[in-house]
């Protein structure tokens, strides 16, 4: 994702691209074409945006970070409060998708369709069927996610009697599918992007995603639905800058057309592989916000990505 975007800003005319790095990562990426790297040292948050702005001010900021342990939420605050223009969703949105157990209720309090979700030290028996998801609460893309049996969510349990930060959900079988969302300002509604399949494969207990293809085969009423899905969500979800992911999940036992929401992912995804390879357009310019480009247009696909793609030079 980092190197993706970096090369698609690097692309615009009149801009110059600088990417910081932590000391952890600095060595895997030495040099870039039409990027300046740089490496700083910071052992948190904080620390590291201070280091980062003796090299600026600069006049966009884009985090590319988690949202686990409130990594993501810190660096926006902090840029913002040195007069940073950051490239980024508003405050609210980013701490309501950096905390499952929160969004869940957010979305049930809106009647916004989502997966039945309880914390594990609430849960009790009869909850939910005999096969368990278990997720922690800021858990970032398949971080610790476990799919166990009743007996060994029984067991998990009892082990983990004290702990109120992973959270519980019914496995539902179905297909995963993805949309990106990318803010226009305060004032517009975001690009809605075209839908993406998700290759989630499950070893067992775990779940990898691998990937997956733009744009989803659909249904024309599963598009009229999601889209209804959508417009109610974004009612009361801010997306006003930056990049936005939301993952949905089409169960396999539900009418056609019926989704539910399983993520809001606050920030750069990987499916922006996957979109800047299903278009000739340069996603960043859309990115910047600016609102008098013209309409994306698509290939008609479908375009598969890979989360392993080293494919960061251009547009094919």
């Amino acid at each position: 994702m980092l190197l993706a975007m970096a090369a698609d800003i690097a692309a615009l005319n009149d801009v110059a691209v600088t990417v910081a790095l932590c000391e952890a990562v600095h060595g895997e990426l030495t040099s870039m074409p039409g990027v300046d790297i740089i490496c700083v040292k910071g052992v948190d948050e904080v620390s590291f945006v201070t280091s980062v702005l003796r090299h600026g001010p600069f006049s966009d900021v884009l985090p590319i970070a988690p949202e686990t342990g409130g990594v993501l939420a810190t660096l926006v605050r902090e840029f913002r409060s040195h007069g940073q223009h950051v490239i980024a969703a508003a405050e609210d949105t980013i701490l309501l998708g950096s905390d499952k157990w929160q969004m869940f209720q957010f979305l049930q309090q809106h009647r916004v369709a989502t997966i039945p979700t309880k914390l594990v030290t609430e849960h009790t028996d009869g909850d939910f069927a005999e096969t368990y998801v278990i997720k922690p609460i800021d858990g970032a893309g398949c971080e610790s996610v476990k799919r166990l049996t009743h007996d060994e969510f029984v067991t998990y349990r009892m082990q983990n009697s004290c702990c109120s930060d992973v959270i519980v959900q019914p496995f539902i079988a179905g297909q995963s599918y993805s949309v990106g969302l990318i803010g226009q300002g305060a004032d517009a509604p975001p690009l809605i992007l075209p839908v993406a399949t998700q290759d989630v494969e499950w070893s067992v207990t775990t779940p990898h995603y691998r990937g997956g293809s733009i744009p989803a085969s659909l249904p024309k009423d599963s598009h009229v639905h999601l889209k209804d899905l959508l417009s109610q969500l974004l009612k009361f979800v801010t997306v006003d800058s930056g990049y936005v992911g939301i993952d949905l999940l089409r169960p396999a036992n539900l009418k056609d057309g019926e989704w539910l929401i399983t993520e809001i992912n606050p920030r750069l995804c990987t499916s922006y592989i996957g979109y800047r390879q299903a278009t000739t357009f340069n996603l960043a310019r859309y990115l910047l916000g600016n609102r008098r480009l013209e309409p994306i247009e698509w290939k008609a696909g479908p375009v598969d990505f890979s989360c392993e793609s080293t494919n960061y030079s251009g547009y094919n």
